[in-house]
């Protein structure tokens, strides 16, 4: 219940800002099914007249009385095309718009917010899905209530009424008829209708996910020869969906023959009938004859779109709290930091007593760190030692069970990640780039840096002379994670981010893994010059990029078991034993 609670604040919440655009649609529906009414009226009396018409009345009379009738009809028409033109206006122009704006930039945000974890149990697809899933499921409800369900519930109330004025037992029994198809057909299709769109639009997430991954990594598919094998996967994928919507189609298609057309036939035939019996007894005249008719067919297929619109709106709704159940998940912790501004005039940072385990591994208990303001600290170990966690601690990728990480004595989990952001700059081993132009890539790390900015940032990088023999130079495309580059390119072109930014502590997980010697020489004697005053933590395998540092520490089992000067732990473990030296590997 309370899950639900959460999702329809979240689902006003997409609509709350905009209430006026919403009252103007439904006063100009009102307005329009009002001037129908009118309408009919005016077409009754019309028939009537033309019907009642003999010799003996002066022609031009006539004449002159149809002229007025068709005059009024036509300024009906007039007035309904301008209020459907106004309904039209504010839903797909005014509330569109603001409206599509507002919930791609709530989602975006919240995603911002989302745990690490998140992002790896879930296929980017399937993320990128449950976005377009909401996007298009607002757009799609918005359709559903205005076009079908506000609509036909509003005309099918003006055709009774309508109905009503001309016979109170005629009223009744469409009355009637009206409530029971519609609760048929809103049953049926809830029962069996539904649960199969449910599962469709389920499978078709999860084979929106896997493709997607796929043609990310389709250059590891096709050298390893596996392109069947992955093209099975997809297919079977595609192939669950298939199945639901054939069996939401034969559903729809079954009850749509056999059973609803004789009922709307039965009940045309009757209505009919029990008019023609008025007819014959004179209790209505030829003009409400004509009129019942033609509205009990309207009225049929106003039924049948009310109902529509009231399956596409659960539907709509029923996607939505799908996709809302990915995204807003409760197992997934979002950002509680409440504080916004986090300023650093020192910018020493400190693991004290710290708790972590992923699941059940457990990495550190009781971990102690502290690095001192403008301190170049290097740290080494062997896989699972715990150096990944230091830098996934820092940036809050995850967060502690027990234990506190401080910068300058404040308790990072205090302030939101965007304010942590803005402190510290994180250089990862995986050098993934955007599908964009490289001058695009490196002003990533800084929106409003001049193109001069970004063209310094990139000598400092090494990049920027291999930048100019490109066909476009900065304006050239990496294409989809930077795979029309080198990986020492796109290690550089990432690094270049680092110069561009202004942080004080900075923090490299293997940056320069992919670089040959000579390029790492360069970026290192430039990270000392231009990091003079930086807090630098750099996570390394190899030794010879820690010979700057000013302290490196040993990890192992996510404890500290050793410590010192670069020369020091250089020389000590360069003359270890091969067991002892397999720490560091």
């Amino acid at each position: 219940m309370e899950n639900n609670n959460k999702f329809k604040s979240f689902l006003k919440g997409l609509y709350r800002p905009f209430y006026k655009y919403i009252l103007i649609i439904f006063l100009a529906l009102i307005s329009k099914e009002i001037l129908v009414f009118m309408n009919k009226n005016i077409i009754k009396e019309l028939i009537n007249m033309t019907s009642g018409y003999n010799a003996n009345f002066a022609k031009e009379d006539f004449v002159a009385s149809v002229y007025v009738y068709v005059l009024m009809i036509c300024g009906l028409l007039a007035l309904k095309s301008l209020s459907t033109y106004i309904m039209h206006y504010a839903r797909v122009v005014s509330l569109y718009k603001k409206q599509k704006e507002h919930v791609v930039k709530n989602i975006f945000m919240h995603l911002t917010k989302m745990d690490y974890d998140f992002f790896l149990n879930n296929h980017s697809g399937k993320i990128s899905a449950s976005v377009n899933q909401i996007d298009q499921g607002i757009s799609s409800l918005n359709d559903s209530l205005a076009k079908s369900f506000i609509n036909h519930i509003l005309g099918i109330i003006t055709i009774n009424a309508f109905l009503y004025t001309i016979n109170v037992n005629v009223f009744l029994i469409t009355l009637m008829a009206s409530l029971t198809l519609i609760t048929i057909r809103v049953w049926y299709f809830k029962k069996y209708w539904m649960i199969h769109d449910i599962r469709a639009q389920q499978h078709d997430r999860d084979y929106r996910g896997i493709l997607n991954d796929i043609i990310t990594n389709m250059i590891s598919v096709k050298v390893n020869n596996s392109n069947n094998d992955y093209m099975n996967l997809v297919i079977d994928a595609k192939n669950k969906n298939l199945k639901e919507v054939t069996k939401e189609y034969k559903t729809e298609i079954g009850y749509g023959f056999y059973f609803e057309s004789m009922l709307n036939i039965l009940f045309i035939a009757l209505t009919s009938w029990y008019s023609l019996e008025l007819f014959s007894k004179n209790i209505i005249s030829v003009g409400d004859l004509i009129l019942i008719i033609t509205t009990i067919v309207e009225l049929k297929y106003s039924i049948i779109y009310l109902a529509f619109g009231y399956l596409d709106i659960t539907r709509n709704i029923v996607r939505l709290e799908d996709a809302y159940k990915l995204l807003y998940n409760d197992k997934v912790q979002v950002d509680k930091g409440i504080k916004e501004k986090l300023e650093i005039k020192n910018n020493s940072l400190e693991f004290r007593d710290v708790d972590f385990a992923y699941d059940n591994n457990k990495v550190f208990k009781k971990f102690n760190l502290r690095i001192g303001s403008g301190e170049n600290l290097g740290i080494i170990g062997k896989s699972g030692s715990g150096k990944t966690t230091i830098n996934n601690l820092i940036f809050r990728f995850y967060e502690p069970s027990k234990g506190e990480i401080l910068i300058d004595n404040k308790n990072i989990a205090e302030y939101s990640r965007d304010s942590l952001y803005e402190n510290i700059t994180y250089v990862p081993q995986e050098t993934i780039l955007l599908h964009t132009s490289i001058i695009e890539n490196i002003r990533i790390a800084k929106r409003t840096a001049t193109d001069e900015e970004v063209f310094e940032a990139a000598k400092k990088a090494s990049i920027h002379d291999f930048i100019l023999t490109l066909p476009e130079d900065y304006n050239t495309y990496v294409g989809e994670r930077g795979i029309k580059l080198s990986g020492g390119q796109r290690q550089r072109i990432v690094l270049a981010r680092i110069f561009l930014r202004e942080t004080k502590i900075i923090v490299f997980d293997e940056a320069t893994s992919a670089l040959d010697n000579n390029t790492e020489f360069i970026i290192q004697e430039n990270i000392h010059k231009y990091f003079k005053d930086k807090t630098v933590i750099c996570i390394a395998h190899r030794l010879s990029t820690l010979v700057d540092m000013d302290r490196i520490i040993v990890l192992d089992n996510g404890q500290i078991i050793d410590e010192g000067k670069p020369k020091d732990i250089i020389a000590k473990y360069d003359k270890t034993t091969r067991s002892e030296l397999s720490i560091l590997a």
